[in-house]
């Protein structure tokens, strides 16, 4: 798969392919490369990833074929702190706040 389809599909809001083109070659990547896993584990790569969450956190809702997309206040706020850690050199989902534990009587 090529790597500005990577960048398109990482979500099932509708990425414009301008918005992918732009991330790759801020970075240096070409465009029409394919995805390998050097590639992916590239900084230059995970730096055009970051561009796609913070075009995601900024995203309008939009309906498309009556399909709606929309993103929660929360949810753009993760697609920042995904942002935020790329940007850094860390994987998205570093020191992401999530608690999981059971909530009731029976513990």
């Amino acid at each position: 798969m090529k790597v500005v389809e990577v960048l398109t599909h990482m979500s099932n809001y509708p990425i414009p392919y301008s918005v992918a083109e732009v991330a790759c070659v801020a970075y240096g990547i070409d465009v029409e490369a394919e995805l390998t896993f050097d590639l992916s584990k590239s900084a230059e790569f995970k730096k055009a990833k970051a561009q796609i969450y913070f075009y995601l956190a900024s995203a309008p809702n939009v309906s498309q074929n009556g399909t709606s997309f929309s993103f929660t206040k929360e949810e753009r706020e993760l697609f920042l702190s995904y942002y935020s850690n790329l940007m850094e050199g860390k994987d998205e989902t570093s020191a992401v706040d999530e608690n999981f534990g059971y909530k009731g009587e029976n513990f």
